[in-house]
């Protein structure tokens, strides 16, 4: 049975929630460390929020893109991703971040 672990992305299906995992791999020819993302959709029975660190399972098909259920959450999430609020605008070599290009527009 294969378990992995990661944060919840997205929470607002019906007892389905989607799971992202990080996994760090080494180019073969250039030796540069590559993280890698991957999304799963998950059984959430738990009630699993945006954030939550979770472990989850590999289970029967429950329907035709979910077949891994979440297991048991590790670490509680603020309810909001940290990621989203670091996007950044690149604009005449300077990065902006969401909140500064807020402030402009009003």
């Amino acid at each position: 049975m294969r378990t992995n672990t990661g944060i919840v992305v997205f929470a607002k299906m019906n007892k389905t929630a989607a799971v992202e995992i990080k996994i760090m791999t080494i180019h073969p020819l250039y030796k540069k460390r590559i993280w890698k993302k991957r999304k799963y959709l998950v059984h959430n029975d738990l009630g699993a929020k945006v954030g939550d660190k979770v472990t989850f399972v590999e289970c029967k098909p429950i329907s035709k893109r979910v077949h891994w259920t979440i297991v048991e959450k590790l670490e509680a999430g603020s309810g909001k991703l940290d990621i989203e609020n670091k996007k950044l605008e690149v604009r005449n070599g300077r990065r902006k971040t969401k909140d500064e290009k807020l402030k402009t527009r009003s």
